[in-house]
């Protein structure tokens, strides 16, 4: 579970949201499900962990998400940094350890124009906003 289809690509915040607001409706469900059963408490919350890291992660993907829905919305195509011009480029996917596990979200890459010898190749807004 890492809320994208495949390596770059990805369903949108919307997909994202929809399909969070799926699994929590699954988990009511076999909440329920379990307070009608014989199990013991302790069984009950082993089978709770791994469904509420699931839902973590959802959430984090939701985040960045909308994160990146934002930012890109703003960026230019051609953006001036300093004395550096850089033009927008398809969204890389990136994976990222949190808490909950490992998820993978897209973020659009500002690529740098001409040649700049010793400077970075580009950069991605979304990962300088989050401080990653």
């Amino acid at each position: 579970l890492k809320g994208v289809e495949g390596p770059d690509e990805f369903p949108g915040a919307a997909a994202v949201e929809a399909n969070l607001r799926r699994e929590m409706e699954g988990l009511i469900e076999w909440v329920v499900q379990a307070a009608r059963s014989p199990k013991k408490f302790l069984e009950f919350e082993q089978g709770l962990i791994p469904r509420v890291f699931a839902l973590g992660r959802l959430v984090i993907v939701l985040y960045l998400a909308r994160r990146e829905e934002a930012i890109s919305a703003e960026l230019p195509d051609r953006l001036r940094v300093g004395r550096w011009w850089y033009r927008r480029r398809p969204r890389h996917g990136r994976d990222l350890g949190t808490f909950f596990g490992e998820v993978r979200y897209p973020r659009t890459y500002m690529h740098l124009e001409g040649e700049a010898r010793g400077a970075a190749r580009g950069f991605h807004p979304l990962d300088r906003a989050l401080g990653v």
